[in-house]
């Protein structure tokens, strides 16, 4: 019997199988969440896979139509280097065909600094797949390889936004249970885990973007437009790609993005993968498809990236893109809403002291807690609240949460003479029938035992 033997390039994801056993109706619909899981894991196997298998040229096709480079475009390549002090090299394209013939193993070679031809030894082959402007064809000659100038490839210089991604990465540890970043390639086994959590990560997204009416559909009616993301396996993970319609790089775009990444970060993070929120600016490079990653010195783990998406992707608009952040802000915990903060440098805004507090300021602690968060714990809607006092709200726009000052105001007759409530208020009013904090017995402390109780650990 003959054998034969293929490269980690054309098989990143060999297939495997699995086993099952009978459970009882609980484990049954467990079992049944667990194979949908696994068919999808398979089907995403092959689909990489097969995509490994078409080679260089195709992926690179494939990735760059999808992101409507037109002829005649100029676009930029650039290779980063095995270390830290290695050089990195940038290779201007002006059209797709050129593209594929400067990543041909026989193009990959330029003059150093001392004007030696030499290959060009990387860990990574890169796109900057934003449209560029100024004039870059006039400051570097297109279609070879030259070491990468200083300030050529900017911000400034992006004219269009057209895509942003999320980028999963496998999580490693230490012994001590503490995030490790590492120049190498994920696992066999980390690689599987991490595209496992990708799939769920993608559905949710596509999910969102259904029910905003991404593709054409009503909004509020659920729909699967998957035809919205791109998927790359990178090496060391998936990363999910977004076509947008082609949208004005502005200061807005680039912080929506950015938030839109903090929000994924903290919602998406695992002890199996994280997302890597430093992608968010316009210049940024991602991987080129159907080049090889070539982190670490374990040749095995080295990998051809694959791009896989639809010919004709659906493109978001800012519209679009400005409802997805809102939909996604309203679905973070307390926890995770800090988590954002954090990342994005946020310092909390000193809230307005309370009315009520005890002799230690206790209450005035928990009314620095979001108040929309407290509404949902008593069963006010968050966003249509109805006024604990006098019943009136709901879809009329009488009574309102001022987000500013983190209260709750009623504007109704029966109530425009009272102060605005905070969330110490709302508490004594919903849970204890109490109109007024002051001169009560006792009631604070109960009031302070329901906040530790529906949120601990938020203030400590």
């Amino acid at each position: 019997m003959s054998t034969t033997t293929t490269t980690p390039e054309e098989h990143p994801c060999p297939q495997s199988g699995g086993d099952g056993e009978p459970a009882g109706v609980t484990e049954f619909f467990r079992r049944l969440a667990a194979e949908e899981q696994a068919e999808a894991l398979a089907a995403v196997r092959a689909s990489i896979n097969a995509a490994a298998k078409e080679g260089r040229a195709a992926n690179i096709k494939r990735q760059l139509s999808w992101l409507g480079i037109e002829p005649g475009e100029v676009f930029a390549l650039q290779t980063l280097g095995p270390t830290d002090q290695a050089p990195s090299y940038l290779g201007l394209c002006r059209s797709i065909d050129e593209a594929v013939a400067l990543t041909h193993p026989s193009s990959l070679a330029a003059n150093n600094r001392w004007g030696k031809t030499e290959r060009i030894n990387f860990q990574g082959i890169y796109l900057v797949a934003n449209r560029l402007v100024g004039r870059i064809d006039e400051v570097v000659e297109p279609g070879k390889w030259v070491v990468m100038p200083k300030g050529v490839i900017t911000d400034e210089r992006i004219a269009v936004r057209r895509h942003f991604y999320l980028d999963l990465d496998t999580q490693r540890r230490d012994e001590f249970g503490r995030a490790l970043t590492l120049p190498i390639s994920a696992t066999l086994d980390e690689l599987l885990k991490t595209i496992s959590s990708a799939i769920k990560i993608e559905k949710e997204i596509v999910e969102a973007l259904g029910l905003l009416g991404v593709g054409g559909k009503t909004p509020g009616r659920l729909s699967m437009p998957y035809d919205a993301v791109a998927r790359m396996m990178s090496g060391n993970g998936i990363q999910l790609w977004f076509r947008l319609d082609d949208i004005p790089e502005t200061n807005e775009l680039h912080q929506l993005v950015r938030e839109l990444l903090a929000i994924w970060s903290a919602r998406y993070d695992s002890d199996v993968s994280h997302v890597d929120f430093g992608v968010h600016d316009a210049k940024r490079i991602g991987p080129l498809a159907g080049t090889t990653k070539k982190k670490g010195v374990n040749v095995s783990l080295h990998r051809r990236v694959t791009f896989t998406g639809a010919p004709e992707p659906i493109r978001i608009t800012l519209e679009q893109l400005q409802r997805l952040v809102l939909f996604y802000r309203k679905l973070l915990t307390v926890e995770q809403r800090a988590a954002v903060a954090k990342t994005l440098g946020i310092r909390p805004k000193p809230r307005p002291a309370a009315i009520h507090t005890t002799r230690g300021g206790r209450l005035s602690s928990y009314n620095r807690l979001p108040i929309r968060d407290v509404a949902a714990k008593l069963g006010i809607d968050p966003e249509k609240p109805v006024c604990p006092n006098c019943g009136e709200g709901g879809a009329a726009s009488d009574v309102a949460f001022l987000d500013d000052r983190n209260l709750l105001n009623c504007k109704h007759k029966r109530c425009a003479a009272r102060p605005n409530r905070t969330c110490a208020d709302l508490v004594a009013k919903v849970v204890f029938g109490i109109d007024n904090l002051r001169g009560t017995t006792g009631v604070v402390a109960q009031v302070s035992g329901w906040f530790q109780s529906n949120f601990p650990g938020a203030l400590s």
